[in-house]
């Protein structure tokens, strides 16, 4: 073509052999997870799969935080789910809680649940009697 460029997009890439790549990671182009991964044919892998967990909060941190200590004998730092925030559900000191955690971070996690206590006496405050409001 002397020095004529084509003006298609891709006009000389199927003429160009695709450059090797290293065979460390294959190809998951499909959402499939590879046979050499020990998944049986036609397995999705998920997009993020989440640990939970169950736990007592020891400590109430700055910026909604809080120190939570895993029953598996794990501290680590966990803030409150936008739906608890929501629905204002307020954890204190002392609460056992169920936390989230992604596989990528072992030391944060998201509260998703705060669990209710069976045989105690209730929070001064909540759920006290208050006089049925009367319109005259």
């Amino acid at each position: 073509m002397n020095g004529i460029v084509d003006p298609r997009p891709g006009a000389l890439a199927a003429h160009r052999p695709a450059p090797a790549l290293p065979n460390v990671i294959p190809s998951v182009r499909d959402g499939r997870l590879p046979p050499e991964f020990g998944a049986e044919e036609g397995v999705f892998m998920a997009k993020e799969e989440v640990m939970e967990f169950e736990g007592l909060v020891t400590e109430i941190l700055p910026d909604a935080r809080y120190r939570v200590q895993l029953d598996t004998g794990h501290s680590i730092i966990a803030y409150t789910a936008g739906k608890m925030k929501k629905h204002r559900i307020k954890t204190l000191a002392g609460d056992r809680v169920t936390v989230e955690m992604s596989p990528y971070d072992l030391e944060k996690g998201r509260l998703i649940f705060r669990h209710r206590e069976q045989h105690s006496a209730p929070r001064p405050g909540a759920g006290a009697a208050r006089p049925q409001f009367r319109r005259r």
